[in-house]
C-alpha cells in the first residue's frame, strides 16, 4: 500500500457516500513506511487528513491482534536471536522489572502435578515455531486474564519460589485488559464491561489505555551480551 493507493481507494468511497473515518493496519515494513510518509508515530500524528475534505480527519490504527502476537513472539522467542552484535533473549525490561515466561513455565509444572488451573495453555504455548507464531489465539490464550490469575494464586500460595510471578501476573493482566478494549465485537458484552464498545465503561477503559501507554514509555528488551544479561530500553 502506498498513499496514492490508499488515498483513490478512500475517495472512490467518498464519492459514492461513504466517509471512512480510520484505516487499520499490521506493523510490516511496507505499511510502516506509508505511515512514516504521512507522520503517523506513537509520537507524532495518529491521524491523517481526508483527501477529498480537509475538515475530515481519518485515524490511523495499529493491528491489535497482529500486536498481540508481537507481544507474544518478543515475550517467548524461540530462539535466540542475533540483533546489532546482541543477543535477544526472553522477556522485557519493564520500569526496573523483568518480565520473562519463567514464572508460567512454573506455573505449567505446578499445573500438571497438582492443579488443573489453567487448562486452555500447555508447554505449546512457549514453544510456538514458524507458522504457528502467526497464530492470534495462542497468543490471547497466553497473554490472558486467567493466566494472570493463576500466576497470582499459585505465586500468593508461596507455589512459585524463585520466580518474579508478581510484576509477570501483572504485565499480563495490563495486555489482556488492553486487548479486551481493542476487541469489542457487541456494544454490551455481558460481564466483562472491558469488552464493551468504546465509551459504554469509558473511565475504565481509557485508565487502560492510559496505562499501557505509560507501561510502554518504559519498555525495554531483554539482551544476551558476551554470555551476561543485560536489558535495554526499546
Amino acid at each position: 500500500m502506498d498513499i496514492d493507493t490508499l488515498n483513490n481507494i478512500i475517495m472512490e468511497l467518498y464519492n459514492v457516500g461513504f466517509i471512512v473515518v480510520a484505516v487499520v493496519s499490521d506493523m510490516g515494513t511496507k505499511n510502516m513506511k506509508l505511515w512514516a510518509q504521512v507522520n503517523i508515530g506513537h509520537d507524532k500524528e495518529c491521524f491523517i487528513e481526508h483527501p477529498g475534505n480537509n475538515e475530515l480527519k481519518i485515524f490511523v490504527f495499529a493491528d491489535v491482534p497482529h500486536l498481540l502476537k508481537l507481544v507474544r513472539n518478543h515475550f517467548v522467542p524461540h530462539l535466540l536471536k542475533l540483533v546489532r552484535n546482541h543477543f535477544l533473549d526472553q522477556g522485557f525490561y519493564i520500569d526496573g522489572k523483568s518480565i520473562t515466561k519463567d514464572s508460567i513455565q512454573k506455573l505449567l509444572e505446578v499445573a500438571n502435578s497438582e492443579l488443573t488451573i489453567c487448562p486452555k495453555i500447555n508447554s505449546s504455548h512457549l514453544e510456538l515455531t514458524g507458522p504457528q507464531r502467526q497464530r492470534v489465539r495462542p497468543a490471547a490464550q497466553l497473554l490472558s486474564r486467567t493466566v494472570a490469575k493463576a500466576l497470582e494464586y499459585c505465586g500468593t500460595n508461596n507455589m512459585l519460589p524463585a520466580t518474579n510471578w508478581r510484576d509477570t501476573s501483572n504485565f499480563i493482566l495490563m495486555i489482556n485488559d488492553w486487548f479486551d478494549v481493542h476487541n469489542s465485537t457487541s456494544k454490551f458484552c455481558g460481564n466483562n464491561p472491558t469488552k464493551n464498545a468504546f465509551g459504554i465503561d469509558l473511565d475504565n477503559q481509557e485508565k487502560i489505555l492510559d496505562n499501557i501507554s505509560s507501561t510502554m514509555e518504559h519498555f525495554g528488551q531483554h539482551f544476551l551480551h558476551n554470555g551476561t544479561d543485560e536489558c535495554r530500553e526499546t
